[in-house]
């Protein structure tokens, strides 16, 4: 590869993996071409006689001058070696006096009986006169001393027309490591089929001390026991020496500095300049450099979980807002560069688009036209989510791995990964990519072209993230669409889960006004597909042109949270997916439904509605965010039946957090009924008022502001057996989430129905439901 610097590597898997993309995310091939690796060479067999008796089989793969020979041949730049194989193998001595690598278990006769070395204590001395020799060799090329090499290979040195100037030599201290990893969790326990464990630690001391003599001569890359595991779901193999992303990371960075400094800045275009900061102190300046390393608390694994913290967060958004991404880790930090330098040999890239192209297999082509799946990616789960491997959050390649076997055929699958910011921009344009939209289009356009795919065969895909990415594009350039529960507002995210997209001041958080302007001249048949039960999108979803798009209800209501609507719709997924890709019509009366409502909903006054969720229980108790278990449902009505309490249990059930904001006037009312057969008392509490700042509290003493209503309040004498009417208006004095419910301190047979709360001044004479109510066609629209 031109102008990319050569690489040998010789050892073990634990060096070999650091130069490969499968297994290191940020192997850079446009800099670095591994041309050689040598298997499982002792440093004591680099010094045998030029007739020495090696057996031919044998001496094929583990002959030093064979060794040597192929690395003049290739005269790459580095050379990578580390020694696993003296403190794992050691080496045979043969009866001429020299050594080769005791890795003989297929030549077993051959050797039997021969002595084996190790660079013990009595044998270190000529383990490290080996090791020096092995170096000299290698830089014999570089001084020109070329009788030493004839003497040694003298076939090869009569063909040697050009001597490579400059070869580096490095040691990689890779180590036995002291976890391993599984399923994103850090473990002690490893497999059976992990063999030695019982040697590692003196394998790891004898390791340490043949290091240390070589940092003497050359530079040796550190290992991070706390940071490198053994990788259990490794894509390569599971055993010692294939290790997990942060290894391979630590290591590469490096080799990048070691090469840096070795070889001059000219080698390293991409990164030449340097900044250094801490996130626990403040950043008074930050230089418009290549790469910022940044230190943070050594008990975080990741950077990215310290985001709750308010300061740490700051210091990050900052970096977005400059144009950094986080790339990956470096020791204890975590290294950001500037977006455009960002590469990664796992996907293929168009100008500055990263995506991969999963063609179907012979069996599922046909003599059909082909078809394009675009497929924009959700977010990650949690542990990669806060990963600091760049391509792990940009890039979550699991999600929906088979769906290349659930599709029609002829179908080209297209994964696009979001690759910008520190969690992705949402597929849409920032200050810092301000052309992301016009080239993701351009690489539908490219792909088109390439596949010979027309546009009506080109559909684009994605849930939650991804859903966003297929809404705007398939607005954008007219294509058809599947959006699954896009995020198309974050705000909800941004106040109670301390932005976990990193939005703020880098991108619109709220992206219906953008995304409703791209509808506005579309001509895209866009399918949505989302849950009134989920609290968080659903709302927003009901504030997108519904001319424009066609909103699907699952009405689900065992799904309430946003992340589980997808895996629990997979059916309906490859149904609408399957039928735009085969253009096949989409019947449903959901559009029907939603022009109705809207149109009804301009002839009345929309103040009618009820602010609370299944207030009348027709739903069960779905809707409500907090449920004691001593209430029941009975005939539309709520009722608790407690007797014998000695102390008081404050039983409650809460409503949905109903967003309000201060100064705004609210008005209550509910009925209420008192059974004398059972007595009412403690503080003869009916009914209670509480307003958070969090949507998820429910706790009294967590609330900002609270009301408990007392039935003789609201009646002159003691009313019981009859139904009460309670009515109460109130201003907000704080923003914040209102939760209303029934409540009761102790003892009591109370039942409540007819729960109503509005916004405005209003008589509540006459119950009404809420929106969600209606949509669900669980009532009728109110009058």
């Amino acid at each position: 590869m031109q102008n990319s610097l050569k690489v040998v590597t010789i050892g073990s898997p634990a060096t070999q993996y650091i130069f490969d993309s499968r297994t290191n995310p940020i192997f850079d091939e446009q800099l670095f071409e591994h041309i050689l690796h040598i298997d499982y060479m002792s440093m004591m067999s680099f010094q045998n006689n030029e007739k020495s008796d090696i057996p031919s089989n044998y001496a094929r793969l583990h002959d030093s001058r064979n060794v040597i020979n192929q690395i003049l041949e290739l005269l790459p730049d580095i050379v990578v070696i580390d020694f696993f194989a003296d403190v794992y193998f050691g080496a045979v001595k043969l009866d001429n006096g020299d050594y080769i690598t005791n890795n003989t278990w297929a030549f077993q006769d051959e050797f039997k009986g021969s002595e084996i070395f190790f660079p013990n204590e009595s044998d270190y001395p000529l383990w490290k006169s080996h090791f020096t020799s092995f170096l000299n060799q290698l830089k014999i090329v570089k001084e020109d001393n070329y009788q030493l090499w004839k003497s040694h290979f003298t076939s090869f040195l009569n063909q040697l027309k050009l001597v490579k100037e400059d070869i580096q030599i490095i040691v990689n201290g890779a180590r036995f490591p002291k976890y391993a990893i599984n399923a994103g969790k850090k473990v002690n326990k490893f497999p059976k089929k992990f063999s030695w464990q019982s040697k590692v630690d003196n394998f790891n001391q004898s390791w340490e001390k043949l290091d240390k003599f070589a940092s003497t001569l050359v530079p040796v890359l550190s290992f991070d026991f706390e940071e490198s595991f053994a990788d259990l779901e490794n894509p390569i193999k599971q055993w010692w020496f294939y290790y997990n992303d942060n290894y391979y990371q630590d290591a590469f960075i490096q080799l990048e500095d070691v090469i840096r400094q070795k070889m001059g800045e000219q080698l390293m275009p991409k990164f030449k300049t340097r900044m250094e900061l801490s996130l626990e102190e403040n950043w008074d300046e930050i230089r418009d450099v290549d790469e910022i390393l940044v230190s943070y608390n050594a008990d975080t694994r990741n950077i990215l979980s310290t985001r709750r913290d308010d300061f740490s967060r700051n210091h990050i958004q900052k970096l977005a807002a400059l144009g950094y991404i986080l790339h990956g880790s470096y020791a204890k930090n975590a290294r950001f560069i500037k977006r455009r330098q960002f590469s990664t040999n796992r996907l293929s890239q168009y100008k500055d688009v990263f995506y991969d192209i999963e063609c179907p297999e012979k069996k599922r082509q046909t003599s059909k036209p082909n078809k394009l799946l675009i497929s924009f990616l959700t977010l990650p789960p949690k542990s990669d989510m806060e990963s600091n491997d760049a391509l792990r959050r940009y890039y979550y390649y699991s999600h929906f791995k088979t769906l290349h076997k659930s599709i029609c055929k002829d179908t080209i699958i297209v994964r696009v990964a979001d690759a910008n910011l520190i969690m992705g921009s949402f597929y849409i344009n920032t200050p810092h990519f301000p052309d992301y939209e016009e080239q993701i289009q351009e690489l539908i356009m490219y792909l088109m072209k390439k596949y010979d795919v027309v546009s009506e065969n080109v559909v684009l895909y994605g849930v939650s993230r991804g859903g966003v990415g297929a809404l705007v594009h398939s607005a954008l350039g007219n294509y058809k669409g599947l959006a699954v529960d896009p995020v198309v507002n974050g705000t909800w995210h941004f106040e109670n889960w301390k932005d976990p997209h990193f939005a703020e001041g880098v991108r619109e958080i709220d992206l219906v006004p953008k995304i409703n302007r791209y509808l506005l001249n579309s001509e895209s048949n866009i399918y949505v597909l989302g849950n009134q039960f989920i609290d968080v999108t659903w709302p927003e979803l009901l504030r997108l042109n519904q001319e424009k798009i066609n909103l699907m209800d699952m009405n689900d209501e065992t799904v309430k949270e946003h992340h589980h609507l997808s895996p629990n719709i997979v059916p309906e997924q490859l149904m609408y997916l399957n039928m735009l890709l085969n253009n096949l019509p989409i019947i449903s009366d959901f559009s029907d439904m939603q022009e109705k409502y809207y149109t009804n909903l301009m002839k009345q006054d929309t103040a009618c509605l009820n602010l609370i969720d299944n207030a009348n229980f027709k739903m069960g108790n779905i809707g409500w965010s907090y449920w004691h278990s001593n209430f029941h449902i009975v005939d539309n009505k709520v009722v608790i039946n407690n007797k014998y309490l000695e102390q008081e249990g404050y039983n409650s059930i809460l409503s949905n957090p109903i967003k309000i904001k201060k100064g705004d006037i609210y008005s209550l009312s509910f009925r209420v009924y008192i059974d004398s057969s059972v007595e009412f008392d403690s503080y003869k509490t009916i009914f209670t008022l509480r307003i958070f700042n969090h949507p998820t509290k429910i706790s009294q003493k967590d609330a900002v502001w609270f009301k408990n209503f007392k039935y003789f309040d609201y009646t002159t004498e003691n009313v019981q057996n009859e139904w009460i009417t309670v009515n109460y208006s109130f201003t907000a004095l704080n923003d914040g989430f209102l939760k209303v419910g029934p409540f009761i301190a102790k003892n009591g047979h109370v039942i409540w129905k007819d729960i109503y709360l509005t916004n405005g001044l209003i008589n509540n004479s006459s119950w009404s439901p809420s929106h969600k109510d209606i949509i669900s066609k669980q009532y009728e629209y109110c009058k």
